[in-house]
């Protein structure tokens, strides 16, 4: 879906893999994909795309937050296992005794292989966590507004100079963003980082460069080395507390308001129109 939406807009796209682990049972693939001319962009828009883990406590999700919580990862991690040894007790008391009976060598035998196949499975697909269900603002906003924001820029001619990254893992370990970093090697362009930036909510942007006229109200000069490793600026919208930190709302429903979307665009667009 999202080579499709940028190869609309007349962007070549590129998709880089890198592997992890060397077994098939922990052997994972990380994509990034770019659009755009990353070797001659001075504006590079990039915002992940990969999904949490199930919170089981009443705690919002922070903006330009990564990695595990502990108390969330325990939580899961203790439901995927009561999930496992569930399907372990069904399958010692339902499938065990006519296999006793009736020999490995039999269609019991083949059933019992083939769950315990599946219930493999499922162990390796839980051992990171249990994935949410409602993460359309944290997981899908940014994306929309990228989308949307390329057709922008394609009907007024304002492409050229910009490219898109979609990057994995910037919910855990950030690989994602090294992959970039890699990608880039010496090149500097202005990297514009997107968390939830569709959610309800005031728009807020750390940054410490200029920012357009009309921003001084939404823009923190204040933020870490290391969130401001991810971009020049780093764009969201939520609440925010006394220490700075911005709280998503996500919506469980899924729901996403459009207009809300295309005011957003219409905020990147007047940064992007900026002279560097």
């Amino acid at each position: 879906m999202a080579r499709r939406e940028f190869e609309l807009c007349d962007m070549p796209v590129d998709i880089h893999k890198v592997q992890m682990g060397g077994t098939w049972v922990a052997k994972k693939v990380y994509r990034n994909l770019y659009a755009g001319d990353l070797d001659r962009c001075t504006w590079l828009v990039t915002t992940y795309y990969d999904t949490p883990i199930k919170s089981f406590s009443r705690r919002r999700a922070e903006a330009f937050t990564s990695g595990f919580r502990f108390r969330d990862l325990v939580a899961s991690s203790v439901v995927s296992m009561l999930l496992v040894l569930g399907a372990a007790e069904i399958l010692w008391s339902t499938l065990i005794p006519p296999l006793r009976q009736s020999g490995v060598f039999s269609i019991w035998g083949l059933v019992f292989v083939i769950v315990l196949f599946l219930t493999c499975a499922a162990v390796i697909r839980l051992r990171e966590g249990i994935a949410r269900r409602g993460n359309v603002i944290r997981n899908s906003s940014s994306l929309m507004v990228i989308f949307q924001l390329a057709n922008v820029l394609r009907r007024t001619n304002s492409l050229s100079h910009v490219a898109f990254a979609l990057i994995d893992e910037g919910c855990r370990c950030e690989l994602g963003v090294k992959m970039l970093s890699d990608r880039l090697g010496d090149r500097h362009p202005r990297r514009v980082y997107l968390d939830a930036v569709g959610a309800v909510g005031s728009v807020i942007c750390f940054s410490r460069l200029s920012t357009p006229y009309r921003w001084p109200a939404i823009v923190r000069s204040s933020s870490s080395e290391e969130e401001l490793s991810k971009g020049e600026y780093l764009i969201t919208a939520g609440s925010e507390d006394d220490s700075n930190r911005i709280h998503i709302h996500i919506d469980e429903k899924g729901e996403i308001d459009t207009d809300r979307i295309l005011s957003r665009v219409s905020l990147l667009e007047s940064l992007l129109a900026m002279e560097r």
